[in-house]
């Protein structure tokens, strides 16, 4: 009843039966596996990208030696995640 695509709106569910419910419940969070795995993935795309582009800069040899820093720092802003402390901890 519930596939990706399908009327998945407040009414939709608030008539559905129980075991519609269940299966709904399930079918719902294996999306929200699927899509949280490519959010990981897109991440670690974005940090390689980034650390690959600062560390062959020429023009900046401060940055040059931190590409792991920029890297953190776009995937943070990015994907609304905190960034770990500076000491790494």
């Amino acid at each position: 009843m519930f596939e990706p695509g399908r009327d998945t709106s407040e009414a939709t569910l608030a008539d559905a039966g129980e075991t519609d419910l269940a299966t709904a419940a399930s079918a719902f969070t294996h999306i929200e596996f699927e899509v949280m795995a490519r959010k990981v993935l897109a991440a670690y795309h974005l940090g390689r990208k980034v650390f690959d582009r600062v560390q062959s800069a020429d023009s900046d040899r401060y940055r040059k030696r931190m590409p792991d820093k920029a890297a953190l720092r776009e995937v943070s802003l990015h994907f609304a995640v905190p960034r770990p402390p500076p000491d790494g901890g």
